[in-house]
């Protein structure tokens, strides 16, 4: 499942960025995805590829404006992690921007009833896949909460402020040992402020509801009280790989020593994650 995920991706990767821009970007977006450091987690048992493909497949047809089909994926992609229910509101701000796109004065009656009549609606299929898997739960086991409760096993239940998370991270590398647990901190630290920059160039280069998408997926994380997985999570965000590819575009050596140095990464995670080290 995670393999086919991951092939189909790459596919409305390319098709995807091939809507806003040239063949070059589109081919490198896919070659950044699969060099990436953490990329191997793609091929790993976990939901990480199946994630993206939902998203990408969903956010593809709102751009169609096949809100149907939109709603539905974006309903999976909420059954496949938590994080899946910002899709809703980053879907919402694209029909906006489709909108705004045919006149600049937008009445909230024509919205109201051009919302109705392209069956926008089906957007809020999305929050639903988080209710559906919490009725399992609840149904199985008799919580439904219990995916939030079972976080505890990595001090992840509780909510914590993310500038309190920035000043824990800070005097960790202040303050810590250099060990591997040092070093898993800094890389979480790096990733984090860098996806949050990249979000903000997404957010003003890319699309905005592709930025909205980026900013909202990280930001619930951070007020778990850790950075920890930040480094994997990108892996869910595909305007990332497009914005990396527009930033290393400019120049043909960059854009290969960034992969040389992705591939040079991703090389030792895995010879860790395969060794039993926590990555990500």
């Amino acid at each position: 499942i995670a393999n086919g995920a991951l092939l189909l991706s790459l596919v409305f990767l390319y098709k995807i960025a091939r809507l806003d821009f040239k063949e070059k970007i589109a081919d490198r977006s896919i070659i950044l995805l699969l060099v990436f450091p953490t990329a191997f987690f793609y091929n790993a048992v976990y939901a990480d590829s199946l994630y993206l493909l939902l998203s990408l497949i969903s956010f593809y047809a709102a751009r169609k404006r096949n809100w149907f089909l939109a709603g539905v994926l974006g309903f999976f992609a909420g059954l496949t992690r938590l994080v899946g229910v910002v899709l809703a509101v980053a879907l919402l701000v694209e029909w906006y921007l489709q909108k705004k796109s045919k006149s600049q004065k937008l009445k909230i009656k024509n919205l109201l009833e051009d919302f109705i009549r392209e069956r926008v609606f089906f957007i809020f299929l999305v929050p639903l896949g988080i209710v559906t898997y919490g009725l399992y739960l609840q149904f199985n086991f008799g919580d439904f909460f219990l995916f939030q409760k079972a976080m505890a096993l990595w001090n992840q239940s509780q909510f914590v402020f993310p500038l309190q998370v920035v000043f824990r991270y800070l005097k960790i590398l202040t303050t810590a040992a250099h060990n591997y647990i040092y070093s898993v901190a800094v890389v979480e630290l790096v990733a984090t402020i860098a996806y949050f920059v990249l979000s903000v160039y997404v957010l003003r280069k890319v699309r905005t509801s592709y930025g909205i998408f980026m900013l909202l997926t990280l930001l619930i994380p951070t007020f778990t009280g850790t950075f920890q997985s930040m480094p994997r999570y990108i892996l869910h965000l595909f305007p990332a790989f497009i914005a990396l590819s527009l930033l290393t575009s400019r120049s043909k050596k960059i854009f290969w020593v960034t992969v040389i140095a992705f591939l040079a990464l991703q090389g030792l995670f895995v010879a860790l994650f395969t060794r039993g080290y926590f990555i990500a």
